[in-house]
Formats: C-alpha cells, structure tokens, sequence
C-alpha cells in the first residue's frame, strides 16, 4: 500500500515535454525579435502571464513593444498557436503513470505555473488524462513555489502536507513545497524516478508507453 494520499504533479517538463528551440525560433520569428532577445523577454514577464496579471494579448503585445514592433492580430493569433503547441508535446510515460496513480485509488492534482492560454488549450489535449484536481496559477493567482498556491490545492484535496507527493522539475519549487512539509522530488527523467516509486510503493512506471 503507498505511503502517499495524493501525488501533485507539476505540467511543464514533468507531464509534457520541454519546448523544442524550434518553437521558440517560430515565436521570435513570429515577432520579428532576435533569439536571444526574444528568449529574455519571454522569462521576463512569464510570470505576470503566468499569475493572470496579463492576458495573452498583453503579454505578447509588451515582448513585441520590448522588441521595437507593434504586434498585429495575425501575429497574436499565430505566437499564442506556437507557445501553446510547444507547451503540449506529451511525456507519454508519465501520463501513463498519472493516469495509473490514480485508478489505484490514490488522489492526484495538476499544481502548475501556467497562463490561460495554455489552460484552455490543454482541454483539447486528448493525451492528458484526467486528474482528481487543477491547480493553475492563472486561476489562483499565485505562482510556484509561493506557498499558498499549494495550500490551495491541499485544501482542495483535503490533504495534510504530509500525506502528500509534489513531483516538479524545478529546485526552487521543490524547496517551496518542502518548507511546507510537503514530500518533494525534483523530477528529471521518468527512468530516474523509478527506483522512488518502487521504495515508495507506488504503483510501476510503465515504459510500454513508449511503444
């Protein structure tokens, strides 16, 4: 029987994969913005975007006017289409064992730093597969690892810190969910968090889902 409650996962890099440079490349494109410039102004105000003080178009339209160019529809219309796409290639492992994890009876939450954009466009995915909770910053206003975005998905799931499981690929969102008493581990690969799993008595990761 596992020793957790509820495993809490985070989105980006954990459930899907991390943005490819050629997404990244489509949106600086898209906007007329050198790369590495681009990239700076895109972590820059990500988290604004991420927490709800931005919509989409605010967002967009302050890294295109940091870029020296208003942005036209079009080009609204066709960077949010790159970054959402970008932010929506599966880790099919660890869908598979969210989706495992939770038809073994044990609650599971989605806690992620993500925009509305992004949110909505995850209700089409037809590879995510459903969770016991969401936990969104855009909806909370609070990003990662300020502690009350996760108080607010254990008041949710109606769990103690310590019952619970937070997988992130972050450090500092680790330390966050930590000094909350809450079991943390930094994610890097699904074949890394096996052996964890196992000594945890979690249900197997299975790698058939590459296949």
């Amino acid at each position: 029987m596992a020793s957790y409650k509820a495993v809490l996962f985070d989105y980006g890099n954990v459930l899907c994969m991390n943005q490819l440079e050629s997404d990244v490349e489509a949106m600086a494109e898209c906007l007329r913005i050198e790369l590495s410039r681009f990239k700076t102004f895109y972590w820059q105000l990500r988290d604004e975007y991420d927490v709800g003080a931005y919509d989409g178009r605010e967002y967009w339209t302050k890294i295109a006017k940091k870029g020296g160019h208003e942005i036209t529809e079009e080009q609204l219309r066709k960077v949010i289409e790159f970054d959402n796409v970008g932010w929506s290639r599966p880790n099919l492992v660890m869908a598979k064992w969210a989706d495992d994890v939770r038809k073994s009876g044990i609650v599971t939450a989605i806690v992620s730093n993500m925009p509305s954009d992004i949110r909505e466009y995850l209700r089409s995915l037809e590879w995510l597969p459903e969770f016991s909770h969401y936990t969104y910053s855009c909806e909370v206003k609070s990003v990662k690892p300020a502690a009350d975005i996760y108080m607010h998905c254990l008041e949710q799931i109606k769990m103690r810190p310590s019952e619970v499981l937070f997988l992130d690929d972050r450090q500092m969102n680790v330390d966050g969910a930590r000094q909350l008493g809450i079991d943390s581990y930094v994610f890097t690969t699904a074949q890394e968090l096996q052996p964890f799993v196992r000594a945890a008595g979690l249900p197997e990761l299975s790698f058939n889902a590459l296949v």
